[in-house]
């Protein structure tokens, strides 16, 4: 081949290696010298020279590896000698090194991840010696992860913490799951991808972290969930450092008592049919510019402070017991309804929207909602039909302490006449001074009419 090296040789073949459509080559062993046309110029000694590591194994997490050696003695001759190393070079013009000839031994590697080669070269009773053998291993020591994971896999807390050094893509029908107390950090920007399943399940006393790794600055991206993936289920585990942190959340069925905080990009959760419950989102206030977008589900009990849009939700869902706080956006949007949405008993506050309802058709009630303190506290808007709001009910909640509108209402007055919000607290019972903190035809008389009576005492 020109050379010793089996990597370099490697990087002249097109194999498997460039198109898993195609055959593996094998070119070990190795001519030790260049053919001239001489018999002198082949091998001598032993033949079919071989070196096996772990018995066949193409990647390790420890060190210490098992050789298994072998070659055949020519007419009139035994095998008696043998010499291994990682550097070609030493058994080029060298006659040091052999060692008694054995079929097995053992060898450590270097700390460094990386891929090895080991070669092997055999002499005989004559002194003659054989072709140069090599095989070859990636060591990758158990806390590091990179590339494919393509079977189940556990981490365990007694490798913790482990460090992400490159994009990690969790194969489809493959289970990665991660044991209450590990912590994972990434040492770049990378991100899990998840085409099988992702289990995190922590525990309250012992959670699972995902981060950037100490020596970094910047963020890594998060975990992405591929169309086609199998399962995810995350509980107590603390997010940080990141871009998105959870995407494409389709196989997603619970997301609990989890932590997200300095949360970079525009969204950072989308989900779909999935329980989000007792998690906190505490953010830089406009940034990200949407926290939680679900289709379906439920979520419950969650904590949101700062960034600039809170909830996004749509299809049937329930949004219930949530705090939403100093969100420069909206704390929670209503879109594309589906039918019995419920969002009650959330607190609103400080925010520059309580709750947005942008819905044309479907049914559902917002009712016992706490909004204080915010800007506007309820945008009505969209609707293209007369029947666009006829199945919601927005009832029996605290309107108080908007800085410019308790509701501002954007619905066409051609379409809806007039919509009923009735049975709300406004902070007062004074209806003219009500009717100021209302925008709707009044302002504007291409607006939908506001009925707010009658009024809760």
């Amino acid at each position: 081949w020109g050379s010793l090296d089996a990597a370099s040789i490697a990087g002249r073949i097109y194999d498997f290696t460039q198109d898993s459509q195609k055959s593996r080559v094998n070119y070990s062993p190795l001519l030790a010298q260049a053919y001239d046309g001489t018999e002198a110029s082949l091998p001598q000694g032993p033949a079919n020279p071989q070196i096996i590591i772990n018995d066949g194994q193409a990647l390790t997490s420890s060190r210490n590896l098992s050789l298994t050696t072998s070659a055949s003695a020519t007419a009139g001759s035994t095998v008696t000698e043998m010499r291994i190393t990682q550097d070609v070079q030493e058994l080029i013009g060298s006659e040091e090194g052999y060692q008694a000839y054995q079929t097995s031994q053992s060898v450590q590697l270097p700390e460094q991840i990386g891929t090895y080669y080991l070669y092997a070269q055999f002499r005989d009773s004559a002194l003659e010696t054989s072709a140069i053998a090599f095989s070859t291993i990636d060591y990758l020591p158990p806390n590091i992860l990179k590339d494919t994971i393509d079977q189940d896999r556990t981490l365990g807390l007694n490798h913790s913490p482990y460090t992400v050094v490159s994009d990690l893509v969790i194969s489809n029908g493959v289970t990665l799951t991660i044991e209450a107390g590990v912590e994972i950090e990434f040492d770049g920007v990378y991100r899990i991808e998840v085409n099988g399943s992702l289990i995190a399940e922590g525990q309250a006393e012992q959670r699972i972290t995902f981060t950037r790794s100490d020596s970094r600055e910047g963020s890594w991206i998060g975990i992405e969930f591929k169309s086609g993936s199998n399962q995810g289920r995350i509980s107590y585990c603390d997010f940080s450092h990141s871009q998105t942190t959870i995407s494409g959340g389709n196989a997603v069925s619970q997301l609990t008592h989890s932590t997200f905080s300095h949360i970079s990009a525009p969204g950072i959760i989308s989900l779909n049919s999935a329980t989000v419950e007792d998690n906190q989102f505490n953010l830089t206030p406009g940034n990200p510019s949407l926290v939680l977008t679900i289709n379906g589900g439920s979520v419950r009990r969650n904590s949101f402070v700062g960034g600039a849009n809170g909830i996004a939700a749509s299809g049937t869902v329930v949004v219930e017991d949530n705090n939403l706080t100093n969100l420069s956006g909206s704390g929670i949007r209503i879109s594309t309804a589906g039918n019995q949405m419920r969002i009650e008993n959330n607190n609103l506050s400080n925010c520059g929207v309580g709750i947005s309802l942008s819905v044309d058709g479907g049914s559902g009630q917002v009712r016992y909602n706490n909004i204080d303190g915010c800007s506007t506290g309820v945008v009505l808007e969209g609707g293209n039909q007369a029947s666009s709001l006829a199945g919601w009910q927005v009832a029996y909640n605290n309107l108080t302490s908007s800085s410019q509108y308790a509701v501002r209402c954007e619905n066409n007055r051609q379409t809806i006449s007039e919509i009923d919000l009735g049975l709300n607290w406004w902070g007062s019972l004074d209806a003219a001074s009500i009717a100021g903190g209302i925008y709707d035809f009044t302002q504007d008389s291409q607006k939908s009419r506001v009925n707010y009576s009658p009024l809760l005492a």
